[in-house]
């Protein structure tokens, strides 16, 4: 405090006010470091900006476009990727200036399935993270709708390789079935620029600890399965925490 103010005395109080006043600027300074990351949620505070000034319908329409275009350029169809989608689509449909009318039944169907398949793809990977939690804390979870999402989504349109990775880990989960983790396995390697970084750390971390515990139960062949999970993940540095 003396060598902020060296001419004045200690003042608690006004110690307090600085500090308080120094961590809204950090906040401050943390969030607009993590938006500079997140250029889709920019993309959405721009449309949400452009939608309250109905004047600037034309440049919200583009922007839009410009939106889609981008997230259609991505790699990966996650769950996040068919939610964006989806916001997208029910904030143009739901703009003052759009003739709502003039909207096809195509449009949305389209806009339902995104919804559909943001939920599908969530719902399997947070139940992937439940399952996992099973054996090791002898707990047990009666998941809503998993069963059905299970049996039915045979039938439903998702043509995504997430999917029937989420698919193949509750069945690793669930049966500890070889077959299961060769599948897996199989479509993660095939697959791998079509997932997001996070759950490609996700999926390989979960095939090493199945080779792991059938190594400890003396199935030598999954040593050299451990192995070439780990060179794996060295190629593609998914051991590193942050990127």
């Amino acid at each position: 405090m003396e060598l902020l103010f060296p001419d004045r005395s200690y003042d608690h109080q006004k110690l307090l006010n600085l500090m308080s006043a120094f961590t809204a600027l950090l906040r401050q300074y943390l969030q607009l470091l993590q938006l500079e990351k997140e250029e889709q949620t920019q993309d959405q505070l721009l449309l949400r900006a452009l939608a309250e000034r109905p004047s600037a319908y034309p440049v919200f329409t583009r922007e839009t476009e410009h939106a889609h275009q981008t997230l259609d350029g991505l790699p990966y169809r996650n769950a996040n990727f068919y939610y964006q989608k989806f916001q997208l689509n029910r904030l143009y449909f739901n703009h003052p200036e759009t003739d709502q009318f003039n909207l096809s039944k195509a449009q949305y169907e389209e806009a339902m399935q995104q919804l559909d398949r943001s939920f599908l793809l969530d719902k399997l990977s947070f139940s992937c993270e439940v399952k996992a939690r099973e054996k090791p804390l002898d707990e047990q979870y009666d998941i809503w709708l998993l069963p059905e999402i299970q049996a039915g989504i045979a039938s439903y349109p998702v043509d995504n390789p997430m999917t029937g990775a989420y698919l193949a880990m509750l069945d690793l989960l669930e049966s500890g079935d070889m077959a299961a983790y060769y599948q897996l396995k199989e479509l993660f390697e095939n697959n791998l620029s079509s997932f997001h970084r996070q759950q490609q750390q996700y999926l390989l971390q979960s095939l090493i600890n199945y080779t792991i515990k059938q190594g400890n139960s003396g199935n030598k062949a999954f040593v050299f399965e451990n192995l070439q999970l780990y060179q794996l993940g060295l190629k593609h540095e998914l051991f590193l925490e942050y990127q």
